[in-house]
């Protein structure tokens, strides 16, 4: 656990979790953009398959949507997208934690 009792600490650490975020940035970035274009593509395979399925239930047609939508290339980044989300997040919230710390050694 960082030591946190003296400002020049806090600065240190605030200029840790602004490179951490510069360097997910552009991975965060990408995901997105594949998780999004991959959105649009397992929508129109579900779509697709929804209205071409021989099968006689709804519940049948859409799972067989669901089978087809698993082969779209990219829609694995979903994982991918949802982790560097949350750790992106997460840094975030540790520099608003670490610019209260210091606004704190401020007034003290």
């Amino acid at each position: 656990m960082p030591d946190f009792s003296n400002p020049a600490a806090v600065i240190s650490r605030l200029e840790q979790i602004d490179v951490e975020l510069g360097e997910r940035q552009n991975l965060y970035e990408d995901a997105a953009r594949r998780w999004f274009k991959a959105q649009r593509e397992i929508t129109r395979v579900k779509a697709k398959a929804l209205l071409t399925s021989p099968k006689a239930s709804v519940t049948e047609k859409k799972a067989e949507g669901d089978l087809a939508a698993y082969d779209v290339e990219g829609a694995d980044a979903e994982a991918e997208y949802e982790a560097l989300k949350a750790a992106v997040r997460l840094r975030e919230l540790r520099a608003m934690i670490g610019t209260s710390i210091l606004k704190a050694h401020g007034r003290a």
